[in-house]
């Protein structure tokens, strides 16, 4: 289809290595938001054609979907092969992934909350589609948000909680208000940021719980919108489950 065509194009450029993902889930939204049979038999194509059968750790970041897709072709298309991938992973963030000592789950150094937000995100579409343990999922799902939100001890909420981060690495957040100038020296200062990122989930802490509230570990402080986008999907599943 032209319109798969073009989005080829675009992710080729975006990512640089692979679009498979992003074609199979390029064509899974176009599904979903029409209803057109041409872009369920793309859907479906391209996740035979790419080999999605192979089970990877995260849910949804900006280099692989493939979890993330396995759930919305599960929604749109029904077949088992697709709802035995979801519930895999489920199961396996559940039963298998490295926790830390405090509980999150720790699918990746690189923005550990993230990972789980956007597992929890994940979880809670597979139990909402009656796949698994729905129970189990949707309390690991909260178990995940209380996490972030400050259960263990503080938040990871820029602008919430109790002992929110106040140094995020964001460009924007770390300048004064203007016209005051903002270069190398605010981004080195060891103050708090000029401005208060309300509502930005940061990328959490390490195997061990510990966090570096800090705008040069980027790791640990790092903003970004696949960040919030699951983090945010996962609190409005949790008020509606």
């Amino acid at each position: 289809a032209c319109d798969l065509q073009m989005a080829d194009f675009f992710f080729q450029a975006e990512d640089g290595i692979r679009d498979e993902d992003e074609l199979t889930f390029a064509a899974g939204m176009l599904a979903l938001a029409t209803n057109e049979q041409a872009y369920k038999t793309d859907a479906a194509n391209f996740w035979n054609q790419f080999g999605y059968g192979t089970f990877v750790q995260t849910f949804f970041d900006w280099d692989n979907k493939m979890a993330g897709i396995a759930v919305l072709l599960s929604r749109i298309l029904g077949d088992q092969k697709y709802k035995t991938s979801a519930q895999a992973h489920c199961d396996y963030w559940i039963n298998t992934e490295t926790k830390t000592p405090k509980g999150l789950v720790f699918i990746n150094e690189w923005g550990s909350l993230r990972h789980a937000s956007n597992a929890a995100f994940g979880c809670l579409l597979v139990a909402d589609s009656g796949i698994g343990n729905a129970a189990a999922y949707k309390a690991f799902a909260k178990q995940q948000i209380d996490y972030a939100l400050g259960s263990t001890g503080r938040s990871y909420v820029v602008g919430f909680g109790n002992n929110p981060p106040v140094k995020c690495h964001h460009r924007g957040a770390s300048c004064p208000d203007m016209p005051a100038p903002c270069g190398w020296n605010e981004y080195n200062s060891p103050n708090p940021n000029g401005q208060v990122l309300e509502g930005a989930l940061v990328g959490g802490p390490d195997i061990n719980d510990n966090y570096n509230d800090a705008r040069d570990d980027y790791r640990a402080n790092e903003v970004a919108l696949d960040y919030n986008a699951g983090f945010q999907s996962a609190l409005a599943g949790l008020i509606n489950a």
